[in-house]
């Protein structure tokens, strides 16, 4: 498999899991750290190998998709955590980010960067309200707070993707396929329509001295999980119609 390492034909089925653990983690990473105000929990997790290992499956993810740009490493991300959550420094950001009291620099939310006046509530909240209802799922804040945070829908593809696995490893094959067609959906209709609008913003934020490189850095990596989950989706598919064809 292209995105693992080469494996003999019979292991193919561990390695299938092994990808799918390996983006799963990605994503819940990645939605832990815009979800919710950082804590020393988040920065225990960053710190772990199985962190730092993921990161670097993504560097290489990234470089044989022709990525010119380097990720911040896990070591580095996990002194930037545990730096900013002890002195108070990253919860602060936080909130200027994202949240208020004023104007965040950084609005979270897909309607934001895809409707025509920039609100809250639009057409494409309605979208990803939708496609988590025909997954099976629904936003924790429903109904009272946008469904389309990028926290809440980088956990969605958290949520099918671990689901997906569990399919997988039981050997639900047909249910697995149908996270993963779930997940190539929602990447194409949201996710990769908006999250780089968004990093921009962080990015600029850093430059201009408004925030850390933290929450700039974390979107950089979201937005590389996006660009690649597409080759990555469709191998995994490709293993399991197989695998599928060979059990009929």
């Amino acid at each position: 498999m292209g995105y693992s390492r080469e494996v003999a034909a019979d292991d193919t089925r561990d390695a299938v899991a092994e990808l799918l653990a390996l983006r799963q983690l990605l994503y819940a990473l990645t939605a832990r750290v815009f979800a919710a105000e950082p804590d020393e929990e988040l920065a225990t997790w960053c710190a772990t190998d199985e962190v730092g290992a993921a990161l670097a499956f993504l560097a290489e993810a990234m470089a044989d998709a022709g990525g010119g740009a380097e990720l911040m490493d896990g070591t580095a991300i996990a002194a930037a955590a545990a730096s900013g959550i002890g002195d108070g420094a990253l919860a602060a950001e936080y909130m200027k980010l994202f949240v208020g009291p004023a104007t965040p620099l950084a609005p979270p939310w897909e309607s934001v960067y895809r409707s025509a006046d920039g609100l809250l509530f639009q057409a494409s909240t309605l979208a990803v309200r939708d496609a988590y209802r025909a997954a099976g799922f629904a936003a924790a804040g429903y109904p009272h707070e946008p469904d389309d945070h990028l926290g809440t829908e980088l956990g969605f593809m958290a949520a099918l993707g671990e689901r997906a696995l569990r399919a997988w490893q039981v050997g639900d094959i047909s249910r697995a396929l149908d996270d993963m067609q779930h997940q190539a959906a929602f990447l194409e209709e949201h996710l990769s329509l908006w999250a780089s609008a968004l990093r921009d913003r962080l990015m600029a934020a850093h430059a201009a001295a408004s925030a850390g490189s933290f929450y700039a850095a974390f979107a950089d990596i979201a937005c590389v999980l996006v660009a690649c989950d597409d080759a990555m989706i469709n191998e995994l598919m490709a293993e399991m119609e197989r695998h599928l064809g060979a059990a009929e």
